[in-house]
């Protein structure tokens, strides 16, 4: 970590530390794992109490300015704008917020959300920062989410589907629906590579992609960006997703979707490889 964001993060530390409102924080970015370097920026989530969180949120950025930093720029990450979701104190918070330490522009990132009640958020030691209320449940490693089967099933499903759509956008020589679709023919194969023993704690797919095995065909789907290019590498695309994706229904005990699979690659074929 950058030792002046350290400077400005130990800061916040202290202040929420000693604000009845926050009454845990623990890492939720690169910080406190094994992927933590001087690059690291940081992501603590402060737990506050739901009777205040409306305020504290308000209050956050007049806070940060007057204890921390002036900000140059206080960016909401995720937000809702439509005016009845906005105001939705059990939507959690992400700010980036941007300011200047001896002429060097620093990015630090603060999430609140409502502490739970009814249960505790697990969190390693090493991502643990501090907890007033018993919020939080050390644990010895970061727990695996579960993979639902029926999941699996609708990426795979998912997948042929876009692969009918891009019939239509290659007809149209449509480059950026194009791009778009072949992003989701992506997604889509990386989720069911998860379920071929690739379970990962990770919801980012950059991250998610780093710890899949098997992941060099994934790049298959960043081709040239041109009509032709996508057009050539879609046989060994699906080709391939077939395989891994087969694979998986085989380990999960679920029933490959054969027909539908034949059907799109049928349509695919009149409409695209046999006009070429």
């Amino acid at each position: 970590m950058n030792p002046k964001l350290k400077q400005a993060f130990d800061k916040t530390v202290s202040i929420f530390k000693n604000d009845p409102r926050v009454i845990a924080a623990y890492h939720s970015g690169s910080v406190g794992t094994d992927r933590e370097d001087e690059f690291s920026d940081v992501d603590p989530v402060f737990l506050i109490k739901a009777e205040e969180y409306a305020a504290f949120d308000n209050e956050l950025k007049t806070i940060f300015e007057q204890e921390v930093a002036k900000t140059v720029l206080w960016w909401p990450e995720r937000w809702i704008w439509a005016f009845e979701l906005s105001g939705n104190i059990n939507i959690p918070r992400n700010y980036a917020i941007f300011f200047e330490v001896d002429n060097e522009l620093i990015q630090y990132d603060i999430n609140i959300m409502i502490a739970p009640k009814n249960y505790q958020i697990k969190v390693t030691k090493d991502q643990h920062i501090f907890d007033k209320a018993n919020a939080l449940e050390i644990t010895t490693e970061r727990p695996l989410p579960s993979l639902d089967k029926r999941r699996l099933s609708w990426n795979i499903e998912m997948y042929w589907i876009y692969v009918y759509i891009h019939t239509k956008y290659i007809r149209r020589r449509d480059l950026f629906k194009l791009l778009y679709a072949q992003q989701e023919l992506f997604h889509e194969h990386l989720e069911v590579l998860r379920f071929l023993g690739s379970n990962t704690d990770e919801n980012w797919w950059p991250l998610v992609a780093k710890k899949v095995e098997e992941r060099e065909h994934l790049l298959e789907y960043y081709n040239k960006p041109d009509v032709d290019s996508i057009t050539k590498s879609l046989t060994e695309q699906i080709r391939v997703f077939s395989s891994d994706a087969r694979q998986a229904c085989t380990r999960w005990q679920l029933e490959y979707p054969e027909e539908f699979e034949a059907l799109v690659i049928k349509h695919l074929k009149k409409h695209i490889i046999d006009e070429r």
